[in-house]
């Protein structure tokens, strides 16, 4: 491991533990995604400026909003890492009043699609991004009633920001599906593998072997995503880069953070720790550019949908473990 990556990997573990100390009673789960947005910015984990967000979002909202829910400590980071925290939650607030408008439910999933427009869309877009994301969520819904929930909404506006043709994205998104679900099983995994692949121009039959091809890949290395966690090698396709050379870096970092406190076996699983793994290597090979071979923009999208694929199944992780217990 090259010493940039070594140090970029020590930054996320020292901020997770930072924030497991800062925020006991916040469950540990979802703290690596909090640590990871910090490392991504290389920057360290700023405790006290988190829980002064806090206190300036318990003065903007209520403790029954989806903004205050299971990803509250992904609001906080990122009010945290803006220039202006209260400027940052202001805008989260008119994003997430936008899904309210159009009907587009209230929940946690809800606040982080809002998120994603304050991070990646100009304001003076936000409406018509969203009214696209509205009518591709309706078509998902009709086509995988059973398969689609709120978790979608996120994909939705990531294929309405894409600006390539709602028609199209809605064909290569089923015939991905048709291709994968007979490996991948008819998951939430396999429907949102589907979803990124459509964001991606290539033909459809070459995108879906480059998927079985990386699956096999990883398996080859025992090493593998769990049904949600398949989701992470559309990103890997986007990024297109030495296939092998990236997972023998993905297989390293893993191996470094199983050794590290709070990343052991009993502290989270293979699969959550190898998500976390690809995330470090592919924002380490984003900012790489003598090692990319598309544009920078293809790199930065595939390292934005990897970095909310993994918000989002670790909030979905969260939200079950929370009603496993309640029950």
């Amino acid at each position: 491991m090259n010493q940039e990556l070594q140090e970029r990997c020590q930054l996320f573990v020292d901020n997770k533990n930072a924030l497991d100390k800062g925020f006991v009673w916040d469950g540990a789960t979802i703290m690596p995604i909090c640590a990871m947005l910090h490392a991504q910015k290389n920057q360290k984990v700023n405790v006290e400026k988190m829980k002064e967000c806090r206190k300036i979002l318990k003065g903007k909202v209520g403790v029954f909003s989806g903004l205050r829910s299971y990803g509250e400590m992904v609001l906080l980071s990122k009010m945290a890492l803006a220039e202006n925290s209260t400027e940052y939650l202001e805008k989260t607030l008119q994003a997430y009043a936008l899904f309210k408008k159009y009907k587009l439910s209230e929940d946690a999933f809800t606040a982080m699609a809002a998120m994603l427009l304050v991070d990646h869309v100009d304001m003076t877009r936000w409406e018509l991004t969203i009214e696209a994301a509205k009518r591709i969520y309706t078509r998902m819904k009709k086509d995988h009633p059973f398969l689609t929930g709120t978790e979608d909404v996120s994909f939705a506006i990531l294929m309405a920001m894409s600006e390539l043709p709602e028609e199209w994205m809605m064909h290569e998104m089923e015939a991905c599906y048709q291709a994968l679900h007979k490996k991948f099983g008819a998951t939430d995994g396999s429907q949102s593998l589907s979803h990124v692949l459509a964001m991606n121009q290539e033909d459809t039959a070459k995108k879906c072997e480059a998927i079985l091809e990386l699956d096999a890949l990883f398996k080859g290395k025992k090493k593998k995503f769990d049904s949600r966690g398949i989701v992470m090698y559309g990103s890997l396709y986007m990024l297109q880069m030495d296939k092998e050379e990236m997972l023998d870096a993905i297989i390293e970092v893993d191996a470094y953070l199983k050794q590290q406190k709070g990343f052991g076996a009993f502290s989270v699983d293979s699969y959550q720790r190898l998500m976390y793994a690809t995330m470090l290597v592919m924002n380490q090979y984003e900012q790489d550019d003598s090692r990319v071979q598309m544009s920078v923009l293809n790199n930065v999208i595939a390292t934005i949908i990897a970095e909310y694929i993994a918000m989002l199944t670790t909030l979905t992780v969260v939200m079950l473990a929370t009603s496993t217990t309640n029950n």
